[in-house]
This record gives C-alpha cells, sequence and structure tokens, in this order.
C-alpha cells in the first residue's frame, strides 16, 4: 500500500467515527450478546446485560391518562432531552403550555401548564388552575424512577402492546425518536393501525411488532386524544442493570 493511500484510510477511519450510527452502535450494542460478553458482563463491570429467557420478555406497563378536552402530544423517556427540563414548544397545546415545572418559570406559575412529575413518580402534564391534568404512570416501578434510570441502563423493546379505550386513538402514528449530544436527530414512525388485525378478538388491543431502543436520547412521542386512556405494554428482551 503507498503512503497516500495509507493516510487516506487513516483520513476515512477518523471521519468515520463523526457517522451518527457510530454512535448509534456504540450505545446499542451492548445488547449484542458478544459485546456484552466481552465488555459489560466482563469482571469489574458497573453494569451487565441481562435477556429474558426463551420465549419470555420482562414487561412494563405504563398507563396513559388524558381526561383533557384536548389532545395533548405526549412524550415518553428520552431523559436527556425531555419536555420535563427543556421547553418544547412545539408540543404545546393551549394551556397545557409545557414548561418544565423544576425551571425557574415553571416554579413560578406553581404548577400552572406545566410538565413534571408529582408525589407518586407520574409525569403530570398540567393546564389551567382547576383544569384536569395529563398523567403518565408505570404499574411494576414508578415512572420517574424508570424514566431517571434510562441515562445510564438502556433497554431493548422486542414489541409493544397498546392498548386504547377508543378506535380513533389507533390512527395516531407513534414516533420513535433519538437526539444525541452532537445535535443528531432521528425519528421513524409507526402507525398502530398497520399492526391491526381485522379478524382479532380485542378490537382495542394491537400487538405492534416493531422493535425499539430506549436509553437517554430516545423516547416515544404519541398523540393521546382527548379523554382516552392508553395502556403500552413494553415487552423488553434485554436491559441494563447495576451490577458489582
Amino acid at each position: 500500500m503507498s503512503a497516500k493511500k495509507f493516510y487516506d484510510k487513516i483520513n476515512e477511519s477518523a471521519f468515520d467515527t463523526y457517522d451518527p450510527d457510530f454512535f448509534e452502535g456504540a450505545y446499542s450494542d451492548r445488547y449484542d450478546p458478544d459485546f456484552a460478553d466481552g465488555g459489560a458482563a466482563g469482571e469489574g463491570a458497573a453494569t451487565a446485560t441481562q435477556s429474558a429467557r426463551p420465549g419470555q420478555k420482562l414487561q412494563l406497563n405504563l398507563t396513559v391518562n388524558n381526561p383533557t378536552a384536548a389532545q395533548i402530544k405526549t412524550e415518553l423517556f428520552s431523559p436527556l432531552f425531555s419536555v420535563t427540563n427543556v421547553l418544547k414548544p412545539e408540543l404545546a397545546t393551549g394551556a397545557y403550555t409545557m414548561i418544565p415545572s423544576l425551571s425557574n418559570e415553571g416554579l413560578a406559575t406553581i404548577g400552572i401548564g406545566t410538565a413534571g412529575f408529582d408525589q407518586n413518580g407520574n409525569l403530570s402534564i398540567n393546564g389551567a388552575a382547576g383544569n384536569p391534568k395529563l398523567t403518565v404512570g408505570c404499574g411494576e416501578y414508578p415512572y420517574i424512577s424508570l424514566f431517571e434510570s434510562l441515562k445510564v441502563l438502556p433497554f431493548k423493546v422486542a414489541f409493544l402492546r397498546y392498548t386504547v379505550s377508543t378506535n380513533a386513538q389507533i390512527s395516531n402514528q407513534i414516533t420513535w425518536f433519538q437526539r444525541t449530544f452532537g445535535g443528531g436527530v432521528k425519528q421513524n414512525t409507526i402507525n398502530p393501525r398497520a399492526y391491526f388485525k381485522p379478524n382479532q378478538f380485542q378490537n382495542m388491543t394491537i400487538d405492534i411488532l416493531a422493535p425499539f431502543t430506549l436509553d437517554g436520547e430516545k423516547g416515544l412521542l404519541i398523540p393521546v386524544n382527548a379523554g382516552e386512556v392508553l395502556t403500552l405494554s413494553l415487552f423488553v428482551q434485554r436491559w441494563s442493570r447495576n451490577s458489582i
């Protein structure tokens, strides 16, 4: 190999490290068994990767309750760039202005128009004084604890069981998104109705067979109709946990 080709290869390798897919792979590949065996599961590791047993999945159940009179764009997870810590005007609807509750502006409004967590660890999207609020809770673990853990302990969802209370909610697309600290943005939309089988027995429950990963930079965005109650059952195939 000539000297010029040699240095060209070095330059190409250096440039490739800035590819967003490099960050995607470096963070998500901990779910690869070979990576886990040689890395996180090794001696002295701070975290370890767990896998569900064959035919089984770890299950987490989220409930999104929107008793308000408005459709609210509801963001789940993405704790490093969340509606709970950064103002996102594009998600605001009327009095539900999505002001982070722990920001200076949010503390000044005393819960009016804020997005944050209540004393039970549920996400609470608040409107005007006296108005109902949208809430997000988790049955197995306080949602705030699950939310915070994703900053360092990601997991991979094999599929999502999506249970709605009205047929109209099925038509609302679910968006999986990622925003990195380097400014990279990725997203992919899932249409629940595409997974609805006309001959299925339960008309309000859909198994969405679209795997995705959740971590500090990744989350879901779901427009939740007025008066809707959603249940999202996450069937987790692989996850990370603290290890000695």
